[in-house]
C-alpha cells in the first residue's frame, strides 16, 4: 500500500486538531464577551448556546472538508485531526447539555416540592 497517496501522518493530524482546538477556544472566548446574565443558571444556559454554536460550526467544517476530499479524490486534503475534534466536541457538548437539563429539572422540581413559590413569579 502506498502511504504517500494518503499522506496522513501524526504531524498533519496533530496540526489539524491543534488548529481546530484553537479556533474553538477563540470562538468560545469571543462568544463569552456577549454574556449579560446574572445567576449561575443563566451562565450555564449561555454555555449550552456556546456548545451548540461550536458543534454546528465543527460539523459544517468537517462535512465540507469530507465533500472536498471526496469530490477531488485527493485524500491529502482530508482533515483527520479536525474530524477527531468534531467528534470529541459533539460527545462532550451532548453530555454537558444533558447534565444541565437534569440539574435544571431537578432544581425546579425541588422548588415546587419544598414549597418555594418564587418560581411562580419569574
Amino acid at each position: 500500500m502506498n502511504t504517500r497517496k494518503w499522506h496522513v501522518d501524526s504531524y498533519s493530524v496533530t496540526r489539524g486538531a491543534g488548529l481546530s482546538f484553537f479556533i474553538n477556544t477563540l470562538i468560545s472566548l469571543i462568544h463569552s464577551l456577549f454574556f449579560e446574565g446574572g445567576d449561575e443558571m443563566d451562565k450555564k444556559l449561555f454555555d449550552i448556546r456556546t456548545q451548540k454554536i461550536l458543534s454546528y460550526s465543527n460539523l459544517m467544517a468537517t462535512s465540507s472538508n469530507l465533500v472536498v476530499a471526496t469530490v477531488t479524490k485527493d485524500l491529502t486534503t482530508l482533515d483527520v485531526g479536525g474530524a477527531a475534534v468534531t467528534i470529541y466536541q459533539l460527545i462532550k457538548s451532548q453530555k454537558f447539555i444533558k447534565e444541565v437539563k437534569e440539574e435544571f429539572i431537578t432544581g425546579r422540581y425541588e422548588e415546587i416540592i419544598m414549597g418555594d413559590e418564587s418560581y411562580l413569579y419569574k
